[in-house]
């Protein structure tokens, strides 16, 4: 500062020097008062007048579609897991988990294809609600429309963006009820939704939303944090800025698809967008009357022209033309541009047409009107417009407001007495029922310590759920599993009590098959508590049961080496659990086993880790590649996910079969 002074002459070198910084400020902020910059759009011409350069309608939007969006579908991917079912709850967080947590920094483009991916694992999902769809239909919809070229502006566009951003806001308040339980009020119905709603529609009857945004511009950060951390030389400040023009100006030269191959991927996804014209149940409108009315205010131009021409009633819904085969019609508005007019001067338009509509008496699609004058409230009305049997065709005049509005002046009292009686919604979570696992369990006398009250089952897994995101689940089958007490083979001969065994029968050779069934996983001692055994190898026929010719003795040998490989420990195992079944009685034996499965369990706990993170590495580059999450099918078909998801049911279930308690989420 004392340096600034000086050169310009406002205070000499000796008052510098006996100056304090207190001073120095108070002094530059007087000579910097009134100081201003010339615009940059003047830096060429400053000497020009801003209507020599045709700018003088120039403004700066209210709102960055960009940041709105990008900050407002953040905030739903939080909030909706806290308001849905488990089953919906694991689709958000495992499409969140796929395509966002993987990212260093989530940018704009990386939550556009978030949304994308999630609208089409809900739409495939049964257990989703119609609303919740809808919710992210929307959302990704305005996000097709900011992001559309300038040459795809149209009015059709321009009426469905106000349209969408509309029913977006509807779908919020109906899917997410009440306070926020994941963010805060104000993220939920802050400035995002408020810009998107009011600001961003507008905004786009005069200019692109695509041509204001400054995404391909702030990308230029991370390029210029990744020149300098790489390749600058930080002892030497002035290589810094020269470092980085050189390498700026090649990295430009140099042909790079990257943003192309992000764009493609998005195009590819966006194809599950619902492309039909933009409906709105009438128990919405009637149940949002002041959000309806001032939605119709966005749109009075295009409600000018009648009823039928640029919307109708259709059953219980309220339908707006405005699909991809609409056509703008002659009688209605024009497409304006940011050069011939501004956004002030486009609110006032709307303000006239929608005076127009009141003056001539036009059927817009709201049950209740509230009429002002210079800010004040005149007049209080209710109307027949959304009834079917409403008298009034696309070209029919009406004559008089009493033909077809009511007066009330008791409204406010109704509206209090309405919200009053409405009872909370109330949000009923569903627990998720995981299937069976697939796991063939080991017959025999598994008395040992082996065996342990019965653990979550292990899902395989499918389109909502993966084993690097399963969820536990406590359950209790021992008021639903019947205790056996043996069978009658085909010779009549009573078996032994093997409940893990099927009731099938062989039809080929006379015995009974030893394939395990998924209701047959488990076994119940006296006291009734379902008990769980490793997990086994394929199983053989009572004809073939012994298994001189394996390397391994025991079914649980065979399990411990799916997962951890032939090791020795693994011999180790096998050999002790082999001696303990042939004397089962046996302390020293049992001792041993103990020891052993102590060791191996202590080996084997890293392994669940270690393969869930590989699944997922698997899962990405399928969601990247596809565009989709992986289903169950998609699993057994890949080589490389078939084996990690194998290693994995095996750990978890030895794990819990040693009695190791897993707290997964």
């Amino acid at each position: 500062m004392a340096d600034e002074l000086t050169y310009r002459g406002t205070v000499t070198y000796t008052d510098a020097e006996g100056m304090t910084k207190k001073d120095l400020n108070v002094q530059m902020k007087h000579t910097l008062h009134g100081v201003k910059r010339i615009p940059t759009l003047l830096y060429q011409s400053p000497n020009a007048s801003v209507e020599e350069l045709n700018i003088q309608h120039l403004e700066e939007p209210g709102s960055e579609a960009m940041h709105d969006l990008c900050n407002h579908a953040k905030n739903l991917l939080e909030e909706i897991p806290s308001r849905v079912s488990t089953h919906v709850a694991g689709i958000v967080k495992r499409v969140n988990n796929l395509v966002l947590n993987s990212k260093d920094t989530v940018r704009a483009a990386d939550m556009r294809y978030a949304v994308l991916v999630l609208l089409q694992e809900l739409k495939q999902d049964r257990e989703t609600s119609g609303e919740l769809v809808k919710l992210i239909n929307t959302l990704a919809d305005m996000q097709r429309i900011c992001y559309a070229a300038a040459e795809d502006r149209s009015m059709i566009n321009v009426f469905r963006l106000t349209n969408v951003s509309f029913l977006h806001y509807l779908m919020i308040k109906e899917c997410l009820p009440g306070e926020p339980s994941s963010i805060s009020s104000r993220k939920l119905w802050g400035q995002y939704i408020h810009s998107l709603r009011d600001h961003v529609p507008i905004n786009y009857r005069v200019v692109a939303i695509s041509s204001i945004m400054a995404e391909n511009e702030e990308r230029q950060f991370s390029l210029l944090k990744r020149i300098t951390k790489s390749s600058a030389s930080y002892s030497k400040p002035g290589h810094i800025i020269t470092n980085i023009l050189v390498r700026t100006h090649f990295q430009d030269k140099a042909p790079t698809s990257s943003d192309k191959h992000q764009q493609n991927k998005i195009s590819k996804a966006g194809k599950v967008i619902s492309s039909e014209r933009t409906t709105i149940p009438i128990k919405l409108l009637r149940k949002y009357p002041r959000e309806a009315q001032t939605h119709c205010e966005r749109i009075p131009d295009f409600l000018l022209p009648g009823y039928g021409v640029y919307w109708h009633i259709e059953g219980e819904e309220v339908v707006f033309h405005d699909g991809p085969n609409d056509k703008p019609n002659s009688d209605g508005p024009k497409l304006h541009h940011f050069r011939a007019t501004s956004l002030k001067d486009e609110r006032k338009y709307l303000q006239q047409k929608w005076q127009e509509c009141l003056e001539q008496r036009v059927r817009v699609p709201a049950c209740k009107l509230w009429v002002y004058e210079d800010q004040k409230l005149i007049k209080k009305v209710t109307t027949t417009f959304l009834e079917m049997d409403h008298n009034s065709g696309p070209d029919d005049e009406i004559t008089s407001m009493e033909d077809v509005c009511e007066v009330e002046d008791h409204i406010e009292m109704e509206e209090q007495s309405e919200s009053d009686s409405e009872e909370d919604e109330e949000v009923i979570r569903v627990e998720r029922i995981d299937p069976e696992p697939d796991l063939d369990i080991e017959t025999g006398d598994q008395e040992a310590a082996s065996q342990i009250e019965a653990a979550p089952r292990i899902p395989l897994p499918h389109q909502d759920q993966s084993p690097g995101t399963r969820i536990r689940m406590e359950r209790s089958n021992s008021a639903h599993t019947p205790t056996r007490t043996g069978s009658v083979d085909q010779q009549g001969t009573t078996s032994s009590p093997t409940p893990c065994l099927s009731e099938q029968n062989n039809s080929s050779d006379g015995h009974r098959s030893s394939v395990t069934t998924p209701s047959s996983a488990g076994r119940e001692n006296l006291r009734g508590t379902v008990t769980m055994t490793p997990p086994a190898t394929p199983s053989f026929s009572p004809k073939d049961k012994s298994r001189d010719g394996l390397k391994y003795k025991t079914k649980l040998g065979t399990a411990l080496a799916v997962v951890l490989g032939d090791v020795p420990i693994v011999e180790q195992v096998d050999k002790r659990k082999a001696a303990l079944k042939a004397e089962p009685h046996n302390k020293f034996f049992k001792k041993e086993y103990d020891s052993s499965v102590a060791q191996v369990s202590g080996q084997q706990s890293k392994h669940p880790h270690k393969d869930r993170k590989a699944f997922e590495v698997w899962e990405r580059s399928f969601v990247g590649e596809k565009g989709r999450l992986p289903s169950a099918v998609d699993v057994e078909h890949s080589d490389v996910a078939s084996v990690q998801e194998r290693k994995i049911r095996y750990a978890e279930h030895l794990l819990r079969s040693f009695g190791v308690n897993l707290q997964m989420t």
